[in-house]
């Protein structure tokens, strides 16, 4: 059933990608947008997306979305899922997780100073 359901939108998602990369300012990247591996939900894109995700939504301020997109066209991985994947960073999740990776970098950095 909800391989049903996702197969039904990521086919509505079709004309949305040809509108696009039709605009006059993307028609010049257009070659490399056409690529099915940005766009279809296979397990191999699907994977590098969420991977991708994860690590740009701890990119501050609106670079997030432009970063996994970025990372995206160099891996070939899925360019919706990922921009959705950075937004798990909200005002309320944003302190609690630069906590948690700044103390997993002090883990690696001989010295450094632990978190007030």
């Amino acid at each position: 059933m909800p391989r049903h359901l996702i197969r039904r939108f990521t086919a509505r998602l079709q004309p949305a990608v040809d509108r696009v990369t039709a605009h006059p300012t993307v028609r010049r990247f257009a070659p490399a947008l056409a690529d099915p591996d940005l766009w279809h939900l296979n397990r191999r894109s699907t994977a590098r997306a969420v991977a991708i995700g994860l690590f740009c939504g701890l990119i501050p301020g609106p670079l997030q979305a432009l970063a996994a997109i970025a990372l995206c066209l160099a891996v070939r991985a899925n360019i919706p899922l990922a921009v959705i994947t950075t937004l798990y960073t909200n005002p309320l999740t944003i302190v609690p997780l630069y906590l948690v990776a700044y103390e997993i970098g002090r883990v690696f950095v001989a010295g450094a100073a632990p978190a007030p």
